[in-house]
């Protein structure tokens, strides 16, 4: 995989979570992507730190949404 698709596949996964019914499962799972992508070098430390953040905004958005409607 080319640190292109690396950046694309985890961004998608970041955008399908914001209509996930299970944000922290989905959460686990992108950060697992990320930190595969940052050890096969095919992340820098700094894209993997700002996806990181990225994803704490949207999964603590998306869970705050979901205790809202409930």
């Amino acid at each position: 995989m080319s640190i292109h698709a690396a950046h694309a596949f985890i961004q998608l996964e970041i955008a399908k979570m914001a209509n996930s019914a299970f944000p922290a499962q989905d959460r686990t799972f992108i950060e697992g992507m990320i930190r595969m992508a940052e050890q096969l070098g095919q992340l820098p430390y700094q894209d993997a730190e700002c996806y990181r953040e990225v994803l704490a905004v949207k999964a603590g958005n998306r869970i705050v949404r979901l205790r809202a409607a409930a």
